[in-house]
């Protein structure tokens, strides 16, 4: 089972994913706090740039 993890920063948000054993993440992108939206639903954005 794969893991989907935020680290939450002032400026960028954090997206990392763990490979099938769930043992190691790597980067996917990020995004910009600012556009980090909170709903009643959770989080919403606007897909703002890559990490790669």
């Amino acid at each position: 089972m794969r893991i989907l993890a935020f680290e939450n920063g002032t400026i960028r948000v954090g997206v990392a994913v763990s490979d099938e054993l769930g043992m190691v993440a790597r980067p996917l992108e990020f995004i910009l706090a600012a556009m980090v939206m909170r709903s009643a639903g959770g989080l919403e954005y606007v897909r703002c740039g890559s990490s790669h």
